[in-house]
C-alpha cells in the first residue's frame, strides 16, 4: 500500500458505522500505470467483474475522489470492521482461498452493512495463479450457499473453455483438478487442495474416466486442431508444445496423426504431410531428421495367438530414429526398431529390424543396400 492508504481506509471505517469493508484502488504491481480494480460487479453465477481493469491509472484521478459504495471489492487488500466481521462469523474456512472474500461481503450485505471504495487509498496487486480445483469447487459451493441470491454456477459450460485456455498455457492436464473440485464440493470436502487430483483407491474409477477423457481430448480436439491445414507449418510445432508434446523447433506439415502421448521430436527436423505416429510406446525422433509424406511409425502389434483368434495379446515396443536420418515417402517403421544416425530409408520400405548408422536401406522387408559416406 502507499504510505497514507491505511490512514484513509481506517478514517472511513471509523466515520461510517454502516461500513464493514473499506477497499483501496488497486493497480498492477508490474504495471503501476494500469488499474487492476476499482471494485466491481458480482454476476448472478458468482463470477466477479473488476471495474476499469486495464485502464490507465488516470481513470482513478478522473473519477470522483469521494468514497462510494460498491457491490464487491477484491480481497487483495481490505480494511475490515472487526465487530461486523465477527458478527457474520468471519471467513468461511471451507474456501481456503479464492472467492472467500466474495462470500464474506455477501453475508455482510445481507446484514445491511456496506462495502466502500476509497479512491484516495491506493495499493498494488499482482494476480497470481490459482488451480482450477479452487475455482470449480468454490464457485459451485458459493452459488449453492447463496441459493436464491445467486444462480448455480454453470461449470459444464465453463469446462471446455478452461480446457482450451489451459492447453494454450501449456498446462493441458489441469482439467483433472477441475473434475476433482466439483467432486469434492459434492462430497462436502473443503480446505486446502489435496496433493494430487486422484490418488486414493476410492477415486480409482474417476481416475480411469479422467484418463479416457484425456485421450478423448487428444483425439477429438488437440490432434484435429494441430493437424489442420489452416495451421501454418512453421507454427504447428509450437502448437504441439503448448498441448504438452515434447517437440523442438521443427517444421511439421498438416495431416499429422499422433495416437498417444509418448513422442519426442528434436530440433530442425521436418515431418511431411499425413505422417502417422502410433505412439502406444515411445517414439523418439532425433534432430535434423527428414520424414517424407505418408511415412508410418507403428509401435503396437499383437502376439500370434491360437487359430480361433490369431491376433493375440497386445504388445508395444519403442521406436528410435537417430539424428540426421531421412525416412522416405510411404516408409513403414515397425515396433522395436532403432534407426542409426545418418541412415536413409527408401520410399515404401518396411523396416522390421534395427538399421545401422550411415547406411541406405530399401525393400520389403528393408535390407541394407550400401554404406553412405
Amino acid at each position: 500500500m502507499e504510505g497514507t492508504a491505511a490512514e484513509f481506509l481506517l478514517r472511513e471505517l471509523e466515520a461510517r458505522p454502516e461500513v464493514a469493508v473499506a477497499a483501496p484502488a488497486l493497480v498492477f504491481r508490474s504495471a503501476p500505470d494500469k488499474v487492476f480494480s476499482l471494485g466491481g460487479r458480482l454476476l448472478r453465477n458468482g463470477r466477479t467483474l473488476h471495474r476499469a481493469q486495464g485502464a490507465a491509472t488516470s481513470t482513478i484521478d478522473d473519477t470522483p475522489r469521494n468514497p462510494r459504495s460498491i457491490a464487491w471489492a477484491d480481497g487483495a487488500c481490505l480494511a475490515l470492521d472487526l465487530g461486523a466481521f465477527n458478527q457474520v462469523g468471519g471467513f468461511d474456512e471451507y474456501f481456503f482461498l479464492y472467492v472467500e472474500e466474495v462470500d464474506l461481503q455477501l453475508r455482510l450485505h445481507e446484514l445491511g452493512f456496506d462495502v466502500l471504495l476509497v479512491p484516495l487509498a491506493r495499493a498494488m496487486q499482482e494476480p497470481g495463479y490459482y488451480t482450477l480445483y479452487y475455482k470449480y469447487r468454490n464457485l459451485t459451493y458459493l452459488t449453492r450457499k447463496h441459493r436464491g441470491l445467486l444462480s448455480a454456477w454453470p461449470w459444464l459450460v465453463a469446462f471446455p473453455k478452461d480446457v482450451v485456455r489451459m492447453l494454450a498455457l501449456g498446462r493441458p492436464w489441469e482439467f483433472l483438478w477441475a473434475i476433482r473440485g466439483v467432486i469434492d464440493q459434492r462430497r462436502g470436502v473443503g480446505g486446502q487442495r489435496p496433493r494430487t487430483p486422484f490418488a486414493t483407491q476410492s477415486s480409482s474409477l474417476v481416475a480411469k474416466l479422467s484418463v479416457e477423457l484425456r485421450n478423448l481430448i487428444r483425439d477429438g480436439l488437440i490432434i484435429p486442431v494441430a493437424s489442420s491445414a489452416l495451421v501454418p507449418d512453421f507454427f504447428r510445432a509450437r502448437l504441439l508444445r503448448l498441448f504438452g508434446f515434447a517437440v523442438g523447433k521443427s517444421r511439421i506439415s498438416s495431416g499429422l496423426y499422433i495416437g498417444g502421448w509418448r513422442i519426442s521430436i528434436g530440433e530442425e527436423s521436418f515431418v511431411g504431410r499425413s505422417v502417422y505416429f502410433d505412439a502406444s510406446a515411445s517414439i523418439a525422433i532425433g534432430s535434423r531428421v527428414q520424414i517424407a509424406p505418408f511415412a508410418r511409425f507403428i509401435t503396437s502389434s499383437h502376439e500370434i495367438g491360437e487359430s480361433l483368434r490369431r491376433a493375440g495379446s497386445a504388445a508395444a515396443r519403442p521406436i528410435v530414429v537417430g539424428d540426421g536420418t531421412w525416412i522416405g515417402a510411404g516408409a513403414t517403421v515397425l515396433p522395436g526398431v532403432t534407426i542409426g544416425a545418418g541412415a536413409v530409408i527408401a520410399a515404401g520400405a518396411v523396416v522390421t529390424k534395427d538399421c545401422l548408422a550411415n547406411r541406405l536401406y530399401a525393400g520389403v522387408p528393408a535390407r541394407e543396400v550400401r554404406s553412405l559416406p
